[in-house]
């Protein structure tokens, strides 16, 4: 499920994990560079991609699951 810019803001600003004005810089950003806003969040160092995914699957009321070391068969 896709999570809309001012979703995201408002989770990500009201969490504390960044303030608005970085916030609406890299949207900006991510839309100049034709990117991913979640990637520019994590490549400028504001936000880890576990911290984001938590917060988002908090929002959306599922649980979260890190599948980084796990194995998946086809």
């Amino acid at each position: 499920m896709k999570i809309s810019t001012a979703d995201l803001k408002n989770i990500l600003v009201t969490g504390g994990y960044i303030n608005e004005k970085d916030f609406d810089e890299a949207a900006l950003n991510a839309v100049d560079l034709g990117k991913n806003l979640e990637d520019v969040l994590y490549f400028r160092g504001f936000i880890s991609e576990d911290a984001i995914s938590h917060q988002v699957a908090q929002f959306l009321k599922v649980p979260y699951a890190n599948l980084d070391h796990q194995q998946i068969t086809p």
